[in-house]
């Protein structure tokens, strides 16, 4: 399902936003399974009510974006595609987030 896809390191897994959609492969081999990413009171990641830690260490948990997203701008692409079909519904974020998230890109992509 997700062979194809980067893994994400824990700090990019940390710096997801609320809603974004990931898939988890966890440390046992159970998966891949798609889940939404919950951010708790404290800050840590959850995917389904289990912590989001220890990932790519061994034994590791996998995640990677489930939008096939392969590098930085493409990310914040999808995630501002992500907002604008499901705005305050399955995210937090609203519109205003997304527009940010495409400066972000267009900001990024300048750079290269």
């Amino acid at each position: 399902m997700s062979e194809q896809r980067p893994l994400l390191t824990q700090a990019e897994v940390n710096a997801l936003p609320e809603g974004t959609l990931i898939e988890v492969i966890w440390s046992g081999g159970n998966g891949p399974h798609r889940y939404r990413v919950e951010v708790d009171q404290h800050g840590m990641r959850r995917a389904a009510g289990h912590w989001l830690e220890g990932v790519g260490e061994k034994p590791q948990t996998e995640v990677r974006l489930s939008s096939g997203a392969t590098d930085p701008v493409e990310r914040l692409r999808e995630l501002a595609r992500q907002v604008d079909q499901w705005p305050g519904q399955l995210f937090r974020l609203q519109p205003e987030d997304a527009a940010a998230f495409r400066l972000g890109a267009d900001a990024l992509e300048q750079k290269r």
